[in-house]
């Protein structure tokens, strides 16, 4: 098998010296990136940025999402809304509600 190749036309030192230079940098950039460094963060509706220490992750799954109320009750003032899909962090489970987290809303969600 042939490998390809990568023709560089070196034409004098300070070409050598940006290659030399661009090299480190790949470098670091690899360690760092392999260290876990400089990674962007996540999405709040992402599974990582909607955890929450000391809790349950649940995904939901109902076809047309889940009302977040105040109370677990169906008569319980409703406080907002999560679509299908959507991530939520649970701390306390109530029969079929789930209360979530402060940072991921006020509120019992009916699983």
């Amino acid at each position: 098998d042939e490998l390809p190749w990568q023709v560089i036309a070196v034409l004098d030192l300070s070409v050598v010296h940006d290659l030399r230079c661009a090299y480190r940098q790949h470098r670091r950039q690899i360690a760092a990136a392999m260290a876990g460094a400089n990674l962007p963060k996540a999405g709040p509706t992402s599974i990582e940025g909607c955890s929450v220490p000391g809790s349950w992750t649940y995904r939901v799954v109902a076809a047309g999402g889940v009302e977040v109320r105040a109370g677990p009750s169906g008569q319980a003032r409703w406080c907002d809304h999560r679509a299908r899909g959507q991530y939520v962090s649970g701390v306390e489970r109530r029969g079929s509600w789930l209360r979530l987290a402060r940072e991921a809303g006020a509120g019992l969600a009916q699983q």
